[in-house]
């Protein structure tokens, strides 16, 4: 049996206080903190 998952991440801000851009883009580890997230949910 075959089960289709889905799911939302939601991730945002504009991050002023840490001088501007996308926080989900922010550096962290081998990528960046939404590739780390994203890979928690690849099965």
């Amino acid at each position: 049996m075959k089960r289709d998952i889905a799911g939302i991440i939601l991730a945002g801000g504009q991050s002023r206080r840490m001088g501007g851009g996308d926080k989900s883009l922010l550096p962290l580890g081998d990528g960046c903190l939404l590739d780390q997230v994203v890979s928690r949910f690849t099965p």
